[in-house]
């Protein structure tokens, strides 16, 4: 047979045991960003809070701004010495044989030695061929050859650098970052490739 229990009401209810306290949820920094239109937004936060890829930014950038101004100044003052599409053409074929041969190469020597110091390296060879081309520019009666040998030589180390230089990025933020770094550093490379070569042109060329 079933019983039914009365429950004295007064009796009261058992005590029941304390909870813990939940350990307090730290809020994520809020991301900083730039407004590039009405649903177009960029995140700095990558070159806010990281300050290697905030020197990497800024150096990688004057340095890419530079090669893009010298691909567009040589082959100008080429065809300005000698009116001729073929010397401009075969300067183009010069810095190609200079990436195919070191393309492979930058990759093997990225992983043998220290990136850092084969930045530098790389760097301030880059600065040399620069100072170099500015004196033949500044003598008044430039040498074509010199053209071309700085041009193999300034490809060549381009090859040479851009492994060691492509494998940092990745070292300096924290993965959920990447995306955010990655819009930077392509908005770095378009604003270069626009604003360097309109630097290192002089007016309209001669046809005459």
């Amino acid at each position: 047979m079933w019983t039914v229990r009365q429950i004295d009401p007064m009796a009261g209810y058992p005590e029941l045991p304390e909870l813990p306290e939940l350990p307090e949820v730290q809020r994520a920094e809020p991301r900083r960003t730039w407004k590039l239109g009405r649903s177009a937004r960029l995140d700095i936060t990558p070159i806010r809070t990281s300050r290697d890829l905030r020197l990497l930014f800024i150096g990688g950038g004057i340095s890419f701004a530079g090669s893009m101004l010298t691909f567009v100044a040589i082959p100008y003052q080429a065809y300005q010495l000698t009116h001729s599409s073929l010397i401009v053409g075969l300067l183009s074929l010069a810095e190609l044989v200079a990436l195919l041969l070191t393309g492979f190469l930058g990759g093997a020597l990225a992983d043998a030695f220290d990136r850092r110091r084969l930045l530098r390296v790389s760097e301030t060879g880059l600065l040399i061929g620069s100072l170099i081309l500015v004196v033949n520019a500044a003598l008044g009666h430039s040498q074509l050859w010199v053209l071309f040998v700085i041009s193999f030589l300034l490809a060549a180390l381009d090859g040479i650098q851009s492994p060691a230089l492509n494998s940092f990025v990745p070292r300096l933020v924290s993965p959920d970052q990447l995306p955010a770094t990655s819009a930077l550093m392509s908005l770095r490379s378009q604003v270069g490739m626009i604003a360097a070569p309109a630097l290192s042109l002089d007016p309209p060329i001669d046809h005459r």
